[in-house]
């Protein structure tokens, strides 16, 4: 089973339910990490390229692999991970932030230390997505939007909480100065600048309003699932 795929310029990275496949591209070779190479576990979630670097969520953890030396080096609950099954991996600034069933951590591989927010800090009991903007991270959840800021650590509620007419939030895309935002009841679009809101309904072109499972913006284009 893969679950998800990484590329870097000399190796594609398939992550799957028995470790890794690391696949070289000059070759065609394939090489296959597990435990005994160095993995917290042999189950991988996913996989995420920054720079020379590869990335790799585990349900023990999370390992990086060096090219300068050829290996993995992995960091789990002993290092201060406050859960070691990790669902995903995001990317912001330099460091490396980590959903897992008990909250969101970062990891900032300069310090090798990870910080942690657990779903009750959130304010939730599920998180739905998260999606980067800059240095701030959006979290969408079972009991609304909430921001995670890098430069105080502070999770903030979503300034028109009260606005939204649907609690759980099922995905947030942002779009140069706009963020867009589902809900299970309703879609939305946020101006950042004048904090302004602007709903859409059928006369905009949606089938229909309820039972949104997810959003893709890519190329411009604003999907919903």
């Amino acid at each position: 089973v893969v679950t998800a795929v990484a590329g870097d310029p000399q190796y594609v990275w398939f992550a799957t339910n028995k470790g890794l496949a690391r696949y070289r591209k000059l070759d065609r070779t394939i090489r296959v990490y597990t435990a005994k190479e160095g993995l917290p576990d042999d189950a991988v979630n996913d996989a995420l390229a920054i720079g020379r670097q590869v990335w790799f969520a585990t349900r023990g953890g999370i390992t990086v692999y060096d090219p300068d030396t050829d290996g993995l080096r992995s960091f789990g609950p002993k290092a201060g991970l406050a859960s070691g099954d990790v669902a995903e991996l995001y990317q912001v600034g330099d460091d490396v932030l980590l959903r897992h069933e008990s909250g969101l951590s970062r990891f900032r591989p300069k310090t090798r230390r990870f910080t942690n927010w657990s779903l009750k800090e959130i304010g939730a009991q599920q998180i739905n997505s998260v999606t980067i903007d800059g240095e701030r991270a959006w979290i969408g959840t079972d009991a609304g939007l909430r921001s995670l800021e890098s430069s105080t650590d502070a999770v903030i509620p979503f300034v028109q909480q009260a606005a939204l007419l649907g609690k759980a939030v099922r995905g947030v895309e942002v779009f140069t100065d706009y963020l867009y935002i589902a809900t299970d009841k309703e879609v939305i679009s946020f101006y950042k600048t004048t904090r302004s809101i602007r709903r859409y309904t059928e006369a905009d072109g949606l089938a229909r309003r309820e039972g949104i499972a997810g959003t893709v913006l890519l190329g411009g284009v604003y999907t919903l699932i």
